[in-house]
């Protein structure tokens, strides 16, 4: 195998249970994917997280974006924004 295909991907993820210390707290999942050709990785505690890390390299493949991703990329892109106008970002 080539050590990078434009039309195949490799990822490992792995997920795991975060310890508790307060007795009957909810679980706390972490996880983090990494894409094994260039090294990157992202570390996440919510599946959306997954998948944003995922689009760049599915739209690679020539995927389209779904309506969801499209809507949900301008909404951030929209908070991002008003949260520096606000001096929060």
């Amino acid at each position: 195998m080539k050590s990078f295909e434009p039309n195949r991907h490799v990822f490992i993820l792995r997920i795991w249970r975060e310890p508790r210390e307060i007795e009957g707290a909810e679980l706390e999942w972490r996880g983090v994917i990494e894409h094994v050709p260039t090294g990157e990785r992202r570390y996440f505690n919510e599946l959306n997280d997954v998948v944003d890390f995922l689009r760049p390299y599915l739209q690679q493949m020539g995927h389209k974006p779904v309506f969801y991703w499209r809507l949900r990329q301008r909404l951030k892109q929209w908070l991002n924004k008003k949260g520096k106008q606000k001096g929060i970002g």
